[in-house]
């Protein structure tokens, strides 16, 4: 991610645990930055596909195994291509 004066970063967090969103909100909030939450598989993809994002956080548990069973796994890699992930 190269920042300057004109981009600020934009931030996906996607948990369907409210206390996980709180606690990353938080943690994040001293940073300059554009955040987005997203509480379903559904509404992360919808996210996801209007805008480029310099970071998603992501509950890949609950993304793929509540939400995302009807979508085809060719999708969802495109779109999150670029995940870094560790547990």
């Amino acid at each position: 991610m190269i920042l300057d004066d004109y981009n600020t970063p934009k931030v996906l967090i996607v948990d369907d645990e409210p206390e996980n969103l709180l606690i990353l909100a938080e943690m994040l909030e001293d940073i300059s930055l554009e955040l987005f939450i997203a509480t379903k598989g559904e509404e992360a993809l919808r996210i996801a596909q209007a805008q480029e994002f310099d970071l998603i956080l992501l509950d890949i548990v609950m993304l793929c195994v509540r939400h995302l069973k009807t979508i085809p796994k060719q999708k969802i890699f495109q779109l999150f291509s670029s995940l870094f992930f560790m547990q």
